[in-house]
């Protein structure tokens, strides 16, 4: 969790003593980018390494929960530690997400549930964080969502039902800010984020991810936001505030950029390469900014859509962390 605590400076000192290094110079932006195929991201490999933008590796397809049938069996947790051998390195450290969507999502996102069967569901979620932990214990393992903005309602309030189990053993926070209505909806992102940072409590790290096409499209996935309302909506997570009551501050410790090759086509793959390369060193300079306590200049309205015919267009579908 990123804490904005002043600190003091030693005033004794015959000369000035170096600055300690804040908090908050891990980094704020992270790639999560989905590849599909050999070749693809020459360009965002590039601006990646030259801005010293890490990568969160990723578990999809239900992480641990190998089919997703919502039962880890032995061989789910053959085939995770398998992939995670594969993959990752033993002595990995820093975030790590999984994605575990179906066959829980419509009920994890219901305005009513039986409290009885958000604890069972609870606990397969929570065995594939220990599943995960004990694979690799140097990386902070999440679940991609969550909480979502339902897990964090009045009316869940109201039921007495909350996800705090899976928090609290969770390494790191993944919420999404996904949008899913052309326009401006960026305050509904802050204040997500800020009801997520008052569950989280300053004890594990937030990592808010974002993604560049409109969801809620009748599932059309081939409509790309323009790039000043990503930016917005990055804005807005990254100055989302919670005041602990011992007067803490606390922020989201960053941002991650998700975004599917396979809802493009082949031959769109180089411009969305560019498209994703661009993004990545814009959501850098904003955070650099932020950082800095510099306000980010206002963004110049969209020309046009990066859904047009010159960028990636149309594709396949699939569902999305």
């Amino acid at each position: 969790m990123r804490l904005l605590i002043p600190f003091l400076l030693p005033v004794l000192s015959w000369a000035p003593a170096p600055l300690p290094t804040p908090e908050a110079a891990s980094p704020l932006v992270h790639d999560a980018i989905k590849y599909s195929a050999d070749g693809q991201g020459e360009a965002t490999r590039r601006t990646l390494e030259r801005l010293g933008i890490p990568t969160i590796p990723a578990a999809y397809h239900g992480g641990v929960d190998w089919n997703q049938d919502g039962t880890i069996t032995e061989t789910d947790r053959r085939q995770f530690r398998k992939w995670a051998d594969a993959t990752l390195p033993a002595h990995a450290t820093g975030p790590a997400m999984m994605d575990y969507e179906q066959p829980w999502w419509i009920e994890l996102n219901a305005k009513e549930l039986e409290p009885e069967r958000l604890q069972e569901i609870m606990a397969v979620y929570i065995d594939g964080l220990v599943e995960a932990q004990a694979a690799r214990p140097g990386l902070q393992w999440g679940y991609w969502g969550l909480p979502t903005m339902r897990n964090l309602s009045k009316g869940w309030k109201e039921q007495g039902l909350s996800i705090e189990p899976i928090i609290a053993r969770s390494g790191t926070l993944f919420p999404s800010a996904y949008d899913c209505t052309p326009g401006e909806n960026s305050n509904e992102f802050r204040l997500h984020t800020q009801r997520v940072l008052e569950a989280v409590r300053g004890r594990k790290p937030v990592i808010v991810y974002l993604n560049m096409r409109y969801c809620g499209q009748e599932g059309d996935r081939t409509k790309f936001m323009p790039l000043d309302e990503l930016l917005a909506n990055a804005h807005a997570v990254l100055d989302a505030e919670w005041t602990a009551p011992d007067g803490t501050v606390h922020q989201a410790d960053g941002i991650a950029l998700w975004d599917p090759y396979t809802w493009s086509d082949e031959e769109d793959w180089a411009s969305l390469d560019r498209l994703h390369a661009d993004a990545f060193a814009k959501l850098h300079a904003l955070a650099s900014r932020l950082r800095a306590g510099e306000e980010p200049p206002s963004q110049e309205p969209a020309q046009s859509s990066p859904g047009s015919p010159s960028l990636p267009g149309t594709g396949g579908r699939e569902g999305a962390p």
